[in-house]
Formats: C-alpha cells, sequence, structure tokens
C-alpha cells in the first residue's frame, strides 16, 4: 500500500510482497518495482540474501526511458542519504552486489544490492535470524525505502514545476506546443497543470 502511495499510483496494492514467478528463478523482488528501488530477496549458495535493490537492467514495457534514466532519481536520493552516513543502519548492512559508486554512475545492464546475507544450515536459519529479517524488512529497510521515495518525488516535483513554467512562458510567445511521450508518462497531466499555470492558478 505504502509503495502505491509513494510512486503515486492510482491501482489496488496486491497483498504479496516477495513473489517467484518462475521455479528456476532463486530470487524475488516486490511486485510492480522494476523501474524503482525495490526490496529484494533470494536464495543460493547456503545463503538468504535481502535488502534495497537498484536495477539498472531491462524491463519489459518501460522502454519509453533507459534503465538507468528510470533509476537515476532512486540511485541520487539514496546516495544523499547513504552520504550523510546515517549509524542507524549505513553500518548494519553491506553491498552484497556491487556497491555505492554503482549508484553514482549508474551502468546499464547492473544490479546492486544493499542488504544483509544470512547462513542457510541444514537447510534452516536461525530464529534469530529470521526475526532479524523481519524486523529490518519492516523498519530500517523500510525507512530508507520511504525516505530514497521521498527525496526523489521532491526532486520530479522540482523538475515538474520548473518544466510547467518554462512551457507556460512559452506559450505566452508561441500558441501551439505539442508534448510527446509513450502512454504514462504525464503528457495529460502536465497540459493540465500547464494551463493552470497559464491562467495563474
Amino acid at each position: 500500500q505504502k509503495r502505491k502511495e509513494l510512486a503515486r499510483l492510482g491501482r489496488r496494492p496486491r497483498e504479496i510482497l516477495f513473489k517467484y514467478e518462475n521455479e528456476d528463478r532463486d530470487w524475488a523482488i516486490n511486485e510492480g518495482g522494476g523501474t524503482e528501488i525495490q526490496y529484494h530477496i533470494y536464495m543460493r549458495d547456503a545463503e538468504i540474501g535481502y535488502g534495497l535493490g537498484f536495477n539498472m537492467q531491462y524491463v519489459p514495457y518501460k522502454n519509453d526511458k533507459s534503465p538507468v534514466d528510470w533509476m537515476k532519481p532512486y540511485c541520487d536520493a539514496f546516495v544523499k542519504l547513504y552520504e550523510t552516513k546515517n549509524d542507524s543502519w549505513v553500518n548494519k548492512f553491506e553491498w552484497i552486489y556491487e556497491d555505492i559508486n554503482l549508484l553514482k554512475n549508474p551502468q546499464e545492464g547492473k544490479y546492486g544490492l544493499f542488504g544483509k546475507k544470512i547462513p542457510i544450515e541444514n537447510e534452516e536459519i536461525s530464529d534469530v535470524a529470521y526475526n532479524q529479517l523481519l524486523d529490518d524488512i519492516k523498519n530500517i529497510l523500510f525507512d530508507i525505502y520511504k525516505q530514497v521515495f521521498q527525496l526523489s518525488n521532491q526532486e520530479k516535483d522540482k523538475k515538474s514545476d520548473e518544466m510547467i513554467e518554462k512551457y507556460s512562458r512559452l506559450l505566452q510567445t508561441k500558441h501551439n506546443i505539442i508534448l510527446q511521450g509513450a502512454p504514462g508518462t504525464g503528457k495529460t497531466y502536465n497540459t493540465a497543470a500547464i494551463a493552470l499555470s497559464v491562467i495563474g492558478v
């Protein structure tokens, strides 16, 4: 539910956080999070790894921007939080894949994961490790997830406001403009916002 709110989506949320799509895959992410910061969990090599993932790989049906373009706002927001050296979480987790430099210089085809690993012994994990996993997912990781979304949304809003102001000024001399882009990229919303700005609302 919170992800739908943070991503500003109106669709009803599903009730599954992690879903394995097929038996050939040993990892899962939160549904719908392919072009955002995402929850990630895997089980392989006698360990479970979990945390927050940053996916710069191909995402079907999201081709109006490159994977790097989709992820850049979330990478920038995480770097900003990370560099404040927030001891409440920076020292409690590690980079499982890649490191902070991937987020500073995102590269297509890469995947970064910031989280923890739990050893599996005799096909089990300890109760302590299991409870820690749940606590991390519900609390510290969730707090980071929300903060990253909030910072990236602030930056998107700032850019949107600048774009609306630019086109409002442009319409004072040029009476027609064309907004183009793939479905769902905000053309209708921006047209209404620009129109309201022109009339001073």
